[in-house]
């Protein structure tokens, strides 16, 4: 039997999720694939265990979840590093698209500023929570907890 090959694109639109994402699961050994020329390829079965295995690692909760690391997370040179967990709680699944996708262009509006930055957003929908995780030097940290404040006070102004 003849094995099928999806693109990256094809992957993000079964998937419903941006191609960006999907490459960055190649790149991080999450999803599975083959070069054919200069593309990625990915097999049904690579797709099949991937759905699988985020499937079970969400443990049947119902979330949106996403990455993105833009290199390696090596401190060098000791430069300084700063984490942080940020939850917000009383949001709406349309709040937390309009949250993260903002919060994203920030990250990748920065010409290269941020490359030694990752953030991962959670959204629980059962609870109406968001979790963001940042990682990254000062500049990012500021820049995002600010970016972070600003919206959370719009969406507080909106709601009251």
């Amino acid at each position: 039997m003849e094995e099928k090959y999806y693109t990256i694109t094809q992957v993000a639109e079964k998937l419903n999720l941006h191609h960006k994402t999907i490459r960055n699961f190649i790149n991080s050994g999450k999803l599975n694939a083959s070069r054919m020329g200069k593309q990625w390829r990915v097999t049904q079965e690579d797709l099949d265990l991937f759905v699988q295995s985020r499937e079970s690692s969400e443990q049947n909760e119902s979330s949106d979840s996403f990455t993105i690391l833009k290199q390696p997370e090596i401190l060098r040179g000791g430069r300084c590093q700063v984490s942080s967990v940020i939850d917000l709680a009383d949001i709406a699944k349309n709040q937390y698209m309009r949250i993260s996708n903002l919060l994203l262009a920030v990250m990748n509006g920065r010409n290269g500023d941020f490359q030694e930055a990752s953030i991962n957003m959670k959204y629980y929908e059962g609870e109406q929570k968001m979790r963001i995780f940042l990682w990254g030097g000062l500049k990012f940290m500021e820049e995002m907890l600010n970016t972070v404040g600003l919206l959370t006070e719009e969406e507080k102004g909106n709601g009251e």
